[in-house]
């Protein structure tokens, strides 16, 4: 998979790091708690690491609560842990959560042969959380480790939700680029530095999967480590700034119109 591929190729990249810190990260045991598992690795030779810890939302909006699935493959010493919210009295929702987080983790599941990782761990928590109208979006932090990477890997998946219509929605459901209003003229609303700064969002990369989060008072792009440099990378704008960006059906899920 692309993302697992990523990782891969930065493997090596942190070889001086590891010599220097002897980064690594001990394996769990199968029979560890989730509340026990909430703290995320650390070596304990050097205290170096790159590990954030697992702290989930504290707070989640009324009528949701916070579910998790833990599993280790032994036959592949992969250890994946999924967070996320669900709804209550509201299968097809819950169904569809549950169903983001699992194909998300499979990114990250080690291909064969297993020998070439000694372990590996996937996690998402959540660290975000919105209702807008009709609107559910939904913020996570990933993190990914295999036995040889430099460090942790890191991420900021997002998954949209039309309540009612119980489906996912996205970037192209919530903007409308045309006329006036391009995806160009959204870059320099999104970025400060488009179109000079060579490093500045570009209209290809508003891709309909991109993550992007709907907060309360602004969006958020989300970006994960090495999409656009070596840390992870939210570009933002106020609920204001992209007004003239939202769709018919995006004004109705918000219910902008009313406000």
């Amino acid at each position: 998979m692309e993302k697992r591929k990523r990782c891969i190729g930065l493997a090596f990249l942190g070889m001086t790091l590891l010599a220097a810190y002897g980064c690594s990260t001990p394996s769990p045991d199968a029979e560890t708690s989730l509340q026990d598992s909430a703290a995320s690795p650390l070596p304990g030779k050097f205290e170096f690491t790159t590990a954030l810890p697992m702290a989930s939302l504290a707070e989640y909006p009324e009528g949701f609560v916070e579910d998790s699935l833990r599993s280790l493959d032994t036959a592949s010493n992969h250890l994946t842990q999924l967070f996320f919210p669900q709804k209550f009295d509201d299968p097809a929702v819950n169904a569809i959560i549950k169903k983001y987080c699992e194909e998300y983790a499979k990114d990250y599941w080690p291909d064969r042969p297993i020998e070439e990782f000694a372990q590996s761990e996937f996690s998402m928590w959540v660290v975000d959380m919105q209702v807008t109208g009709d609107l559910l979006s939904i913020q996570w932090m990933e993190q990914s480790f295999y036995s040889g990477s430099a460090h942790f890997n890191h991420g900021n998946p997002c998954l949209n939700l039309h309540l009612k219509a119980q489906k996912r929605l996205y970037l192209d459901d919530l903007f409308n680029f045309s006329g006036t209003h391009s995806k160009a003229r959204f870059c320099e609303v999104m970025d400060p530095g488009y179109p000079l700064d060579l490093n500045a969002l570009k209209p290809e990369e508003l891709d309909r999967k991109l993550d992007l989060f709907v907060g309360k008072d602004s969006i958020a792009l989300c970006f994960d480590d090495f999409d656009r440099g070596p840390s992870m990378m939210q570009l933002k704008a106020s609920l204001g700034d992209v007004k003239p960006f939202w769709s018919a059906q995006a004004m109705r899920t918000l219910r902008l119109e009313t406000r």
